[in-house]
């Protein structure tokens, strides 16, 4: 199935008018350019969590986590966002924020 392609260099009046899953938006913006992201999907926080920490088995990638949830979370935006290092790095750093987990315990019954 072919993914839809990202609504760049979209207007932010249009950018608005976007409905992200749950309703949550998120913008990053550097130097007056701006990245509007939808929240992550659990597949998308699959793939990106054995790049976050070395006890999944995984090698500790952060950045590639960080572009990962970038480029599978930006509904619209800038496209130096997706296609200039200079936006990309700090971009996915600051997306890694997107990655919240609720508090869990466990109980012996």
């Amino acid at each position: 199935m072919a993914r839809p392609k990202k609504q760049i260099n979209t207007p932010e009046v249009e950018v608005k008018e976007l409905v992200a899953p749950e309703g949550t938006k998120y913008t990053i913006e550097i130097e007056g350019k701006k990245c509007f992201l939808k929240a992550p999907s659990r597949a998308t926080f699959g793939r990106v969590l054995p790049m976050m920490s070395a006890s999944f088995g995984g090698e500790i990638n952060i950045v590639g986590a960080g572009e990962i949830l970038l480029r599978e979370c930006t509904i619209g935006g800038d496209s130096e966002f997706l296609t200039d290092d200079e936006f990309i790095l700090p971009a996915s750093l600051k997306a890694l924020e997107l990655f919240e987990m609720k508090e869990a315990t466990l109980k012996k019954s």
